[in-house]
């Protein structure tokens, strides 16, 4: 079995507590607080105990200090649990929210949304020589904002006006009129 984590959006590959940099792009988007997408096994063989399966999920922010902040989504909202196995063409909703004290922290304070980071794992259980496909993937990127973003995904609120993505920090931080799109 491997494991390997992708970073999606701005800052990619930075851990935490090192600098956001002036130029990083985002729609710096405030209370992000929970992940919601689709998780398919884009044929995954379906036997000899072949497997893909979410391991851990995150949300990066910008935190108050200007550093990147890496926030492990703990509580679960969807249907699939962490590393529940998935194979062949199957799709699952996969939704997580922060844990309450981190959604407290998040709302409260000036945590600006930076992107995720998802670690999937590809397993391979039995020996032997023969060939398999494992693969995973993600689609559907939603997020869910606020203390209490744990209502069903198909409900309405999962949208929200936010700032124009692809935006520098510093254009950010020093704009007096933004411009505005709907995710």
């Amino acid at each position: 079995q491997q494991s390997r984590w992708f970073d999606i959006g701005a800052e990619g590959g930075k851990n935490h507590g090192v600098s956001v940099g002036n130029g990083a792009r985002s729609s710096w988007l405030r209370e992000v607080t929970a992940l919601w997408f689709l998780f398919n096994g884009h044929d995954t063989t379906q036997t000899r105990d072949c497997y893909v399966r979410v391991e851990k999920a995150a949300i990066r922010y910008r935190d108050p200090n200007g550093k990147v902040s890496i926030k492990k989504v703990t509580q679960q909202i969807g249907d699939y649990k962490y590393m529940d196995g998935l194979r062949g063409s199957s799709k699952v909703m996969f939704g997580y929210a922060l844990s309450s004290s981190d959604r407290s922290t998040v709302c409260g304070g000036n945590y600006y949304f930076l992107g995720l980071r998802v670690q999937i794992q590809v397993r391979r259980g039995a020996k032997g020589t023969t060939t398999d496909t494992l693969q995973g993937g993600i689609s559907g990127i939603r997020l869910g904002l606020g203390t209490s973003p744990t209502g069903n995904y198909n409900t309405t609120n999962k949208r929200a006006l936010v700032l124009r993505g692809n935006q520098t920090w510093s254009e950010y931080n020093s704009a007096t009129k933004w411009p505005l799109e709907t995710r």
